[in-house]
C-alpha cells in the first residue's frame, strides 16, 4: 500500500485500527527518507524502481505521452524475469500513467482525481472485481491469468484532504478512516482467497504531514515517511 499524508500522529485517535494492528504486529520506522523532488510521480517512480530520482530520471509531475515510459527496470520486470510472476497495480492519479509501461504479466488500473467518483472505496471495488476475474481461470485484461504475486495499491485520499483542509481537520480524519477501511477490505480479500499465510504487507507513503506531492513546485527537502512491514517473514 502506498499512501499519502501519513505520519506517526495519524494513528492517534483511533482513525486507523487496521494500520495500527499492522504496526503492532510488524516492523516499522516513521523516519524513512523520501526522495527529492518530493513530488508524486518522481517518488512513485523511486518506489517501483528502487532508484533515486537522479538514476531513474523522472523529475516532472504530470503524465506526458511524448516522454515515454521509464527505461529503468522495475519490480515488475524482475517478477517477469523470475518466471512470469503476475502483478497488478491500482493507481489513483492520472500522472502515474507515466509508469504504466506495458508488461506481459502486469495489469494496470487507474482511477484518477479528475474523476469525482474516484475514491478509496471505488478502487477497492476494482480490486475485488480483479481478484474475482483473475481467479476464474479465464484471465483478466490483456494477459493476467492468475492472482497477482505483487499487488500495489495507491491510496492518496487522506493526504489530499490534509493539503486541502488542514492536518487537524475533520476531512483529514475522514480520509484516514477511508484509507484504513480500504486496507482492511483488501486484506480481507487476501483472507478470502487464502493468501494471507504467504503474504507480506508493506505500507509506505509518498509524503508525510504538510507536503503536497501533487504540487507543481516541490518541497525543498525530502520528506520523512513511514515504512511498515507486517506478515510472513517479518518479526515484530
Amino acid at each position: 500500500f502506498v499512501l499519502e499524508g501519513l505520519y506517526q500522529e495519524s494513528l492517534k485517535g483511533g482513525a486507523m485500527p487496521t494500520l495500527s494492528k499492522l504496526v503492532k504486529g510488524g516492523a516499522v520506522t516513521w523516519s524513512a527518507s523520501g526522495v527529492n523532488p518530493a513530488l508524486r510521480l518522481p517518488t512513485m517512480a523511486s518506489v517501483v524502481t528502487g532508484m533515486p530520482v537522479e538514476k531513474h530520471g523522472i523529475t516532472w509531475n504530470f503524465f506526458e505521452l511524448s516522454r515515454g515510459y521509464p527505461r529503468a527496470p522495475s519490480l515488475f520486470d524482475y517478477l517477469d524475469l523470475s518466471g512470469g510472476r503476475d502483478s497488478a497495480i491500482f493507481y489513483m492519479d492520472e500522472s502515474l500513467y507515466q509508469l504504466a509501461r506495458p508488461e506481459p504479466y502486469t495489469d494496470y488500473q487507474l482511477c484518477g482525481a479528475l474523476r469525482p467518483e474516484c475514491t478509496s472505496g471505488k478502487l477497492v471495488a476494482y480490486i475485488q472485481q480483479y481478484f474475482q476475474k483473475a481467479a476464474s481461470g479465464h484471465g483478466y485484461g490483456h494477459a493476467i491469468l492468475a492472482l497477482p504475486h505483487l499487488l500495489v495499491v495507491h491510496l492518496p485520499e487522506a493526504g489530499r484532504a490534509g493539503v486541502a483542509h488542514g492536518w487537524s481537520s475533520k476531512a483529514y480524519r475522514d480520509g484516514l478512516r477511508a484509507v484504513d477501511t480500504a486496507i482492511h477490505s483488501v486484506l480481507d480479500l487476501f483472507k478470502q482467497y487464502k493468501l494471507s499465510d504467504r503474504t507480506t504487507v508493506v505500507v509506505t507513503a509518498l509524503s508525510g504531514k504538510g507536503i503536497n506531492p501533487g504540487a507543481d513546485t516541490p518541497a525543498t527537502d525530502a520528506p520523512v515517511v513511514p515504512w511498515i512491514a507486517s506478515g510472513v517473514g517479518i518479526k515484530p
